[in-house]
């Protein structure tokens, strides 16, 4: 993806997190890239910035999934504002309803449920 300046995505669900290693075109010179993240009706959550010669990776997260448009901003670059994305990630908060305990965390409960048990019997 080469663009000039600013991209912005637009999601059709809501996510979690994103993410996405930028570089400049040109081999030489510095520059710096900004994430803004914003929930529907383009309402701002925040921002992150990083300045760097080399790929940088931006990246955002919204534990509450509110996310829906990402602007990725890039200045400083010369002689003509060019970036690629290398990469860009997105990740949706994939909690299932039916969460089912570890047997790992059946066996502590269980065996703290016997301790608990046997501490009242030896106090009776």
């Amino acid at each position: 993806m080469l663009t000039y300046g600013v991209t912005e995505i637009t999601c059709n669900k809501p996510i979690t997190s994103v993410g996405a290693e930028i570089k400049s075109i040109w081999p030489f010179g510095s520059f710096t890239g900004t994430l803004e993240a914003y929930e529907a009706n383009h309402v701002f959550l925040g921002s992150f910035s990083l300045a760097g010669s080399g790929p940088i990776f931006l990246g955002g997260f919204d534990p509450f999934d509110r996310i829906v448009c990402i602007d990725f901003i890039v200045s400083d670059i010369f002689p003509n504002l060019s970036f690629a994305i290398n990469r860009l990630d997105f990740s949706i908060n994939a909690i299932p309803g039916n969460l089912v305990p570890l047997p790992g965390s059946l066996l502590l409960l269980g065996s703290s449920l016997i301790g608990l048990a046997g501490l009242h019997y030896k106090k009776s």
